[in-house]
């Protein structure tokens, strides 16, 4: 199993929060501007978990987390995951 994606950049030019939805959640109004920038995300099997990224903490890295979270209730194959940001 071979994924790859791409996680293109934007812009935030406004933002307002509207109100509390029933979920909890609040309703937002944004505006945003897809620019020309993208990370690189590749997800594979692997003979164990791995998460390469440059920069990032392994303490702070919400890719851990989500690793986790799949593998607690979807995926039991060791996945490698790696980021090419830009």
């Amino acid at each position: 199993m071979l994924i790859n994606e791409i996680s293109s950049a934007k812009i935030n030019l406004g933002l307002e929060v509207l109100y509390k939805r029933p979920d909890t959640y609040h309703q937002i109004l944004s505006v945003l501007l897809k620019i020309n920038l993208n990370d690189y995300i590749s997800l594979k099997e692997s003979e164990e978990n791995q998460i390469l990224q440059d920069g990032i903490e392994e303490n702070d890295n919400i890719l851990k987390k989500v690793l986790s979270f799949m593998q607690e209730r979807y995926i039991n194959t060791p996945i490698k995951i790696e980021v090419r940001k830009n």
